[in-house]
């Protein structure tokens, strides 16, 4: 069953050795838009995730964050997660 992520807030998912792909022991990703609810690609782009998590066996920590906060201080409020905007 696959989790939901809402705005602000993360899931953790798999629980392999994340070492082994040459990664941190939890990959941090953050999906920059504006979550809603109520578009089932939402909710697709999570599962997503949670699935790719779960077939590499590695702890995923991901979070949406709203476009607004990261125009404001994409450096500060993207700082430490694996995955960012170039």
């Amino acid at each position: 069953m696959a989790e939901w992520i809402t705005p602000n807030s993360s899931v953790t998912k798999g629980g392999g050795d994340a070492t082994m792909y040459g990664m941190s022991a939890a990959v941090r990703i953050a999906v920059v838009g504006d979550f809603n609810p109520d578009y089932p690609t939402h909710h697709a782009i999570n599962a997503a995730l949670g699935h790719a998590a779960d077939d590499l066996a590695v702890r995923m920590d991901s979070k949406w964050v709203a476009t607004a906060c990261a125009a404001r201080d994409a450096a500060r409020v993207l700082r430490g997660y694996d995955l960012n905007p170039a």
